[in-house]
């Protein structure tokens, strides 16, 4: 998590099953994991489904990481946890 948020890197979660593709943007996984970045992409991506009102329910998902081109900054905490 905190590579993506240093290099300014969205979470993009893709379904396998459907066309849905949805991004987290550097200020969502913010929201969603505050001062929790020694989490590691993996881990958050076997936790993931197709869910919400236009999802499928498909377990099977796919995530990388992609550019975030909005104007937005993260300024790391001071300890490297």
């Amino acid at each position: 998590m905190r590579t993506y948020l240093t290099k300014g890197y969205s979470l993009a979660i893709c379904c396998k099953d459907c066309p849905r593709c949805l991004e987290w943007t550097p200020e969502d996984l913010v929201e969603k994991f505050g001062e929790r970045t020694h989490i590691k992409i993996a881990d958050i991506a076997a936790r993931l489904s197709c869910s919400g009102e236009e999802g499928c329910r498909s377990k099977e998902v796919a995530v990388f990481p992609h550019l975030y081109d909005g104007p937005w900054s993260w300024t790391p905490p001071d300890d490297e946890g």
